[in-house]
């Protein structure tokens, strides 16, 4: 076992026996690097793998803390589901607020999610879901401008692929990558998170049935709202 899973065990123990309850300040990185003899790089990445998880939150200049996991929302990782769809069947009111939709050129890593040639005229709509007043998400989301068929944000307000539908576009697969992200400012104060916490990324490419490609979006998690399974 490799030394930061033997610290997130021992951290994950420590929360689960009661040792570290909700709320609670743990071990400092100087410290648990000390612990265990290693690198705080180590003790670090150990930290930022339960943060992502939901399982600890850090507060600027003040520590990390024991994250309120029950209160969380469940979210299974593997879940194919689109997001108006799982908050849906969960009863969970969601309200989306679009940030703005701009027309670019796609650059080359776009156009490979995309299947089309870099520098293709595309969309790029940023938007917030808030739960109970709170933002709980970020997305970006990128598409050919003749799918979108007009520059309408009430669009992007609700079900996306709800619209798609109504277009007699056939959703038919997803592909999907989950990685630990570190936020950029803007993020950090929209999430009210500190220097170091680290989030869920999700990179989401949605196909029709011909498995032609109609999005790409990229979504980040407040992980401090959400529990994540396997």
């Amino acid at each position: 076992m490799a030394k930061v899973d033997y610290i997130e065990k021992f951290l994950m123990e420590n929360i689960k026996n009661g040792t570290y309850h909700t709320d609670q300040k743990i071990m400092s990185e100087n410290s648990l690097a000390d612990f265990f003899s290693v690198s705080r790089m180590t003790a670090r990445k150990a930290i930022l793998n339960l943060i992502s998880k939901g399982y600890l939150y850090q507060i600027k200049g003040s520590g990390t803390y024991v994250a309120n996991y029950n209160s969380k929302i469940n979210y299974k990782i593997s879940n194919n589901m689109g997001l108006s769809d799982f908050f849906l069947s969960q009863n969970i009111s969601i309200e989306n607020k679009v940030l703005h939709t701009k027309h670019k050129k796609a650059n080359p890593i776009i156009a490979k999610k995309l299947e089309i040639t870099p520098g293709t005229e595309i969309f790029e709509i940023e938007r917030i879901r808030y739960h109970k007043n709170s933002p709980i998400i970020f997305e970006k989301i990128f598409m050919e401008k003749p799918i979108l068929l007009g520059n309408n944000l009430k669009v992007f307000q609700n079900s996306l692929n709800d619209f798609l539908k109504t277009k007699g576009i056939k959703i038919l697969t997803s592909i999907r990558e989950h990685s630990p992200y570190i936020p950029k400012d803007n993020l950090k104060n929209l999430f009210n998170i500190s220097e170091n916490s680290s989030l869920l990324k999700t990179e989401i490419i949605v196909k029709d049935e011909n498995l032609r490609p109609i999005y790409f979006s990229e979504i980040i998690y407040n992980t401090n709202k959400f529990k994540f399974i396997d």
